[in-house]
This record gives structure tokens, C-alpha cells and sequence, in this order.
């Protein structure tokens, strides 16, 4: 980093510690400290020359993860549907980041459309299985 950009690098930093603590205070106050996991996504990752593109994608797939569960957990559909929307695009864009550059154009797209075979039917079987056991539950009240 050269001098220009230390200064702006300064003032992101104070800036994004006094939100974080500032955050955690609310979050603490409101007994919701477990969702600071969610401030991950802003980690000044950019700042790094090589390989912080690849940070990106392990933060976008841990918050992806982080967000399905949270979702299954409190049974809050909204959380679920953004995990598996998030999940989407960080494997498409690490897929197209990965592959594009080694594989033969061909092998590329059908491999894609493989992966997008398999994601939906596992997808499926999810949402069957859900609906078996949300048809149980409901028979038995």
C-alpha cells in the first residue's frame, strides 16, 4: 500500500471499528450478539493485492451457510430463501472465476449445467421433504 492510500486505509478502519462496537452494543442490548457474524461481509478484504477475491468467496459461502442456518433454525423462510440465493451466486461466481480459465469451453458449460442439475434436485428433494413433514405435523393436531 502506498503512502496516497494510507490516510483513506486510516479513516476505513476508525470508521468501520466505531460501527462494529457500536453494533455489538445494540446487538448486545437486545441479547442478539450471535448475528455479528454478519458484519464478516465487511471486512476490508480489498485492501489485500492477492487473494482477496478469494476471501470474498469463502465469506459469501460461511454467510451463506451462516444465513440458512439461522433460517432453518427460527423457521424463517425469508432468511432461508437468501442463504440459497447467496449460496447461488457465490458457487456461480466462483465456478466462472475457477473454471473459465483452465477448462475447454464445452467442458466448461456442461459442467455448469451438471452442477445446476444436482443443486436442483437436491433442492427438490429438500422442498419434498419438507412438505412430507409439514403434512405429519399438521395431521396430528
Amino acid at each position: 500500500m502506498n503512502n496516497e492510500q494510507a490516510p483513506l486505509a486510516a479513516t476505513f478502519f476508525i470508521l468501520f471499528a466505531g460501527a462494529f462496537v457500536l453494533s455489538y452494543l445494540g446487538k448486545r442490548k437486545h441479547s442478539e450478539a450471535l448475528t455479528l457474524v454478519e458484519w464478516t461481509i465487511f471486512l476490508p478484504f480489498f485492501y489485500w493485492k492477492a487473494g482477496g477475491d478469494v476471501m470474498y468467496l469463502l465469506i459469501l459461502f460461511v454467510f451463506s451457510g451462516y444465513l440458512l442456518w439461522i433460517g432453518h433454525r427460527e423457521e424463517w423462510s425469508s432468511k432461508v430463501n437468501a442463504g440459497t440465493l447467496l449460496f447461488l451466486f457465490s458457487t456461480f461466481v466462483g465456478y466462472i472465476q475457477v473454471a473459465w480459465g483452465f477448462l475447454p469451453k464445452s467442458l466448461f458449460f456442461l459442467g455448469g449445467g451438471l452442477l445446476l442439475f444436482v443443486l436442483n434436485a437436491f433442492l427438490q428433494r429438500q422442498r419434498h421433504k419438507r412438505l412430507r413433514d409439514e403434512g405429519k405435523g399438521g395431521s396430528q393436531v
